[in-house]
């Protein structure tokens, strides 16, 4: 069993709070808590940036993988 690093439980919890933060905003989305149009395009606009967030994570660990290899 491979024990995990600072570093590696540290991007594990910050993916698991970006997802969370996605799906809290999509629940409010699909309940009807938005008031207007403009808060809608902000929601869509959080969901898209966190979704961009999570593959520039994706993007650096597959750059840090093949350079440590």
């Amino acid at each position: 069993m491979t024990a995990l690093t600072t570093v590696a439980v540290y991007q594990k919890e910050l993916r698991e709070l970006v997802s969370i933060e996605i799906e809290n905003v999509l629940e409010k989305m699909a309940n009807g808590f938005v008031d207007s149009f403009e808060d809608y395009k902000s929601l869509v606009g959080k969901v898209a940036g966190l979704r961009t967030a999570i593959d520039l994570m994706d993007e650096a660990d597959r750059i840090l993988s093949e350079k440590y290899r």
